[in-house]
This record gives C-alpha cells, sequence and structure tokens, in this order.
C-alpha cells in the first residue's frame, strides 16, 4: 500500500550523502500541533514577560510618588512645626507685653479691669459675633493648608507686637523717671514736729547779727533743740561737716539737678554716701554755728540755684 506524505530531502554542500526523510500526513499534523504549541507557549512567556515589566514600571512609579508625598508630608510637618515655634514665641512675647502692662498700670496708677471681667464674668446686654469653633477651624486650616498666608500673618503680628512692647517699654522708662523725680523732688518741710514753726522767711532780710540787709537763701524753722530734722526727698548725703556759718551741715543730692541743705544741726545722723528716703530722720535740729536759738536752714538748690523752699512745700 502507497503512503500519501511528503519526501523532505538533505543535502549538503559539501557533496557528502544525501539524506531524505518521509514526512506523512501523520507527522506532518503532529509538526502542526507542535509548533501552534511551542508558538502558544512562547507567546504566552512573552505576554508574561510583558506584564511583568509593566508591573515593576508601575510599582517604582508608585514608589517615586509615595517618596514624594512623603518628602512633601515632611515639609509640611517641617513648616507647621516652625509655625507652632513661631506661636510659642508669640505667645512668650505676649506674657511680657502682660508684665509691661501690669508694671506700666502700677507706675501709672491706673486701675485694673474690673473684678467681673477678671473672673471671668460679664454684664448682660447685647452679644453677638463669629462662632468660636468655627473660627477656631479657620485657623487650623490656614495652618494646615495655606503654610504662607499664615506665615505672613504670623510676621505681621509679631511686627506689631514688637512695636508695642518697644513703646510701652519707652512709656515704663518715661513713668519710672517720673515716679523717681516724684520720689526724689522735695516737698514735705524739714522739720515735723509740732513744735517747730517758721521763723525766718526766703529771700531779703535783715542780717539778725549785723542788722544789714541780705538775701537769706533758705528757709528757718526754729523749735526744740533735739527736734527731728527729716529729709525732704530721696536722696544720697554728699555731705557732712561743720560750717563755720551754718555748723552742722548736710547736704543731699535728689538728682534731677535738684540738692538740700540743712544746716545748725545739734548731731548729724547719717554720713556721706548714705541714701535716705524722703520723712527720714537725718539730724537733730541744734543751735550750732552763727545763730541765735534752736533752729534749722533748710535750701533748695536747683541747679546751683536756690529756690523758695516753701513753694515745693506740700503739708
Amino acid at each position: 500500500m502507497r503512503k500519501h506524505g511528503w519526501t523532505v530531502m538533505f543535502v549538503p554542500h559539501t557533496g557528502g550523502k544525501r539524506k531524505s526523510v518521509l514526512l506523512t500526513r501523520q507527522r506532518f499534523h503532529l509538526l502542526v500541533v507542535i509548533s501552534v504549541f511551542c508558538t502558544v507557549v512562547l507567546l504566552r512567556l512573552a505576554y508574561g514577560y510583558w506584564q511583568g515589566q509593566r508591573s515593576l514600571a508601575d510599582l517604582k512609579a508608585e514608589k517615586d510618588l509615595t517618596a514624594e508625598m512623603q518628602q512633601q508630608v515632611t515639609a509640611q510637618q517641617a513648616t507647621i512645626q516652625s509655625l507652632n515655634s513661631q506661636i510659642q514665641g508669640l505667645n512668650e512675647q505676649m506674657n511680657d507685653l502682660g508684665q509691661l502692662e501690669k508694671r506700666v498700670r502700677s507706675l501709672a496708677g491706673l486701675s485694673k479691669a474690673s473684678a467681673d471681667a477678671e473672673s471671668g464674668k460679664v454684664a448682660s446686654g447685647g452679644r453677638g459675633g463669629p462662632d468660636g469653633s468655627a473660627n477656631s477651624s479657620a485657623v487650623a486650616m490656614l495652618s494646615l493648608h495655606q503654610p504662607y498666608e499664615s506665615s505672613a500673618s504670623i510676621s505681621n503680628l509679631s511686627g506689631r507686637m514688637e512695636i508695642c512692647q518697644t513703646r510701652l517699654a519707652e512709656l515704663a522708662d518715661l513713668l519710672e523717671t517720673k515716679y523717681e523725680r516724684m520720689r526724689s523732688t522735695p516737698c514735705i518741710r524739714p522739720a515735723t514736729d509740732d513744735e517747730t514753726w517758721l521763723s525766718s522767711s526766703f529771700g531779703w532780710r535783715k542780717n539778725p547779727f549785723s542788722g544789714e540787709r541780705q538775701f537769706h537763701k533758705g528757709v528757718d524753722m526754729a523749735g526744740p533743740l533735739g527736734s527731728h530734722v527729716v529729709a525732704t526727698g530721696k536722696g544720697r548725703v554728699v555731705s557732712a561737716k561743720r560750717d563755720v556759718e551754718l555748723g552742722w551741715l548736710l547736704e543731699l543730692d535728689h538728682g534731677f539737678g535738684m540738692r538740700t541743705r540743712y544746716g545748725h544741726g545739734e548731731k548729724l545722723l547719717v554720713k556721706v554716701g548714705d541714701l535716705v528716703e524722703r520723712g527720714q530722720t537725718i539730724a537733730l535740729l541744734g543751735n550750732t554755728g552763727r545763730s541765735t536759738g534752736p533752729h534749722i536752714h533748710y535750701e533748695v538748690l536747683v541747679n546751683g540755684k536756690a529756690q523758695n523752699p516753701i513753694k515745693y512745700f506740700l503739708d
């Protein structure tokens, strides 16, 4: 029986022996099936490789996006931390302003806010305004989503607070200077005992010894021997000595160009360099030097020029 099929011959180029292979229909069909199967397998492998490469590319892109998002989150956290630090600094400045306010109020003698306001109580009456929680949310959103606007607002607020703080400090220094001037200004009588009295005024008078007309640079206050002589303002003792004319003599420097002198003392109770307060006893009324009787000679000098002490007496 003759078989149907094909004969495939292999002829070498070198002139060797030829070979032939009988390819029957069964073998051909088998070869076709094997070829199709191998093609399918190769295509499947190629598709799997392509899918793998695509997945790797997607994974790399996702990884890069995650890293970028992480950097953004880190930068956002750093911005929020910086804003928190600035807010903390502003809170400290607000505390300093509060302390300055107390200092200024104390120096100026200003009354504080009402007790109800300090205790959190409010009076009855019309009320209104935005809801607090909504405002807080808006601030939070501004800090988280608009760091640039928030930073600019904080910078502006910080600048305004610094200006306010500077002005308050200048005001406090001014009030301190005025307060110190008030404490130092000689404004009471040098002899405050009930038995003392004004015995000679400031200005032209007859010299009690020569009878000649002479300018009296101070006032005299007479009284019992040993009566208290007090400082008429806060000051420092710059001279404590025995004078031919004024006997035991004290001189106080009150600052601001003001000085006072106390003469004819029986005994000096302070020494050079001592800081004395207004009303402090500094000597005992006496009769030393050229004197007609127990009294205190008192002078007020401003920038070296004698002033009428009576104009400074507030009592």
